[in-house]
């Protein structure tokens, strides 16, 4: 009787001890898809405490910034943000850790060597049994995108300039007829 005892113990020991091999098999996959995904975006993965300190920043950050992970987490969001910015980087803040995503907030930051770096943020908060325990979001380098914007603007200004100066009279009309533009 206490051999069968003990081998039907020794047989759920065995399945238990299976299952647990199997569940920390699937962690690791799940890691690792995470890892990869975190690794091969161009975008930067952060995650910050509800006071405002990295808690989590992708490799990405070397290349956009010129930290190393580690040499950001543990610190407060003070470290990269402009102390002209600190305001509006709180205020975005509290506007996840209310519940809100933030979505497309542009906000300057600084790189390892204090160049200013202009960003565009999207953040949501992450919940545990309901209660809102951190923030979490993708960071992108918009430079390219403001100098084309940069550029599109001194033409504009150009082309406008051009046009209020030209001896000619030019008339913008619309479908219906109606003259939508005329220069001085």
């Amino acid at each position: 009787m206490l051999n069968h005892n003990l081998r039907a113990s020794n047989t759920k020991l065995e399945a238990a001890s299976k299952e647990l091999e199997q569940k920390v098999a699937e962690l690791k996959e799940s890691e690792e898809k995470f890892r990869t995904i975190a690794e091969s975006v161009h975008d930067m993965i952060f995650q910050l405490s509800p006071l405002g300190f990295i808690q989590y920043v992708s490799p990405k950050v070397k290349e956009l910034y010129g930290y190393k992970p580690e040499d950001l987490v543990g610190k407060h969001l003070r470290k990269t943000t402009p102390m002209s910015e600190v305001p509006k980087a709180l205020e975005a803040l509290k506007t996840v850790l209310s519940g809100k995503a933030v979505r497309n907030f542009e906000i300057n930051q600084l790189d390892s060597k204090g160049n200013v770096v202009p960003m565009e943020i999207n953040a949501t908060p992450v919940k545990k049994e309901g209660k809102i325990i951190a923030v979490q979001g993708v960071m992108r380098d918009i430079t390219e995108r403001k100098r084309a914007e940069e550029k599109l603007k001194q033409s504009e200004e150009k082309y406008r300039s051009l046009f209020e100066a030209a001896n000619d009279i030019i008339v913008m009309v619309d479908r219906e007829g109606y003259i939508s533009f005329a220069n001085p």
